[in-house]
């Protein structure tokens, strides 16, 4: 099952931790393939650097961990359908490119209202825990 995270799912797991690890576990014991852009690295990069003021280091080591955790989709096509917020149209043209099973992020405002993408269900990731990962053998 390939899944999309949202940059917001990376800097909450990376930055807070809490419930969204468990989405991280799955990754480990392969019950998802989760897939990331170039554009999605350097979003979670961007926020950690930025907001949260990350040394250097502790960015590199967020970059690598990012970039390799699961699939990396090198090439994505131009979207736009989100006109309020189009930097949220690299989440949705990574799961076009990468043929994603699921959509997770915290987005209320732009993304969680489309509902799909092309098909793809977006969720929230306290409904993609209850309603995917948890249901998984």
């Amino acid at each position: 099952m390939k899944v999309v995270f949202d940059s917001n799912i990376y800097v909450s797991n990376l930055h807070f931790g809490g419930a969204i690890s468990k989405m991280f576990d799955a990754i480990k014991e392969r019950k998802i393939t989760v897939c990331v852009s170039e554009e999605v690295v350097k979003e979670v990069i961007q926020t950690l650097a930025n907001k949260f003021k990350w040394n250097k280091d502790n960015l590199l080591e967020a970059e690598k961990l990012v970039s390799t955790v699961g699939e990396y989709i090198t090439t994505t096509p131009t979207v736009s359908v989100v006109k309020s917020d189009p930097t949220d149209n690299k989440i949705l043209a990574c799961a076009q490119a990468a043929n994603a099973d699921y959509i997770v992020t915290g987005d209320k405002k732009h993304l969680l209202p489309l509902k799909k993408f092309k098909g793809i269900p977006i969720l929230s990731p306290r409904d993609f825990l209850s309603q995917v990962l948890y249901k998984l053998p």
